[in-house]
């Protein structure tokens, strides 16, 4: 069962008091683009609330339950996961849209991040980080996976298309949860995984 939830916006400084913004059913906020259009994933559906606005519109409606929906940095396209093929694949869709959709992933794969250039994607299989460099100009064009690494990191916690890790701006390094059996070794509350290798 679902239940509504408000959704705020908070000054970063915590100089002012949270405003609501809405409220949703189930309403889970999965990012936030540069122009301060606001994602989320309501009703298994894709939707997004732009500045200034107090109702979010649906961006993708399907049968098939989405989820995790990114902005790229460039603001023209986004990614998310669908279980339309059967399993929860990472999609690439132009944005605003409608527009082209290409399916990223094979054989099942969750929590797309991009990096700050728009020049790649990484996604997880199971316990497997993978990288897919990608051009948006003139258009989308995606590359061939390259797995990085694998485990022992925390994988999906709550909604299926939500990311539990991060990479840092130049693209270099990523910061993700220790699986709870190496936490049980080490106190630190993230691991900053380096994974480039020196030209």
């Amino acid at each position: 069962n679902t239940v509504d939830q408000d959704v705020y916006v908070q000054k970063a400084d915590f100089s002012k008091t949270p405003e609501p913004l809405f409220t949703g059913e189930g309403a889970i906020v999965t990012d936030l683009a540069a122009d301060g259009t606001i994602a989320l994933t309501m009703e298994n559906d894709l939707w997004t609330l732009a500045p200034n606005e107090t109702e979010p519109v649906r961006f993708l409606q399907s049968p098939a339950v989405e989820g995790g929906l990114r902005f790229s940095p460039d603001g023209r396209f986004v990614t998310y996961v669908s279980d339309e093929s059967g399993v929860f694949e990472v999609y690439v869709t132009e944005f605003p849209g409608p527009g082209r959709k290409w399916q990223l992933s094979t054989g099942g794969a969750s929590q797309a991040v991009w990096t700050r250039e728009s020049n790649e994607i990484f996604y997880r299989v199971g316990r497997q980080l993978i990288s897919v460099p990608v051009e948006t100009e003139p258009t989308f064009e995606a590359g061939v996976e390259i797995p990085l690494f694998l485990g022992p990191y925390e994988g999906v916690l709550g909604q299926q298309g939500d990311p539990n890790y991060d990479v840092t701006a130049d693209g270099q390094r990523i910061l993700m949860l220790p699986s709870p059996d190496l936490q049980s070794t080490r106190s630190s509350l993230g691991l900053l995984v380096s994974w480039r290798l020196e030209e």
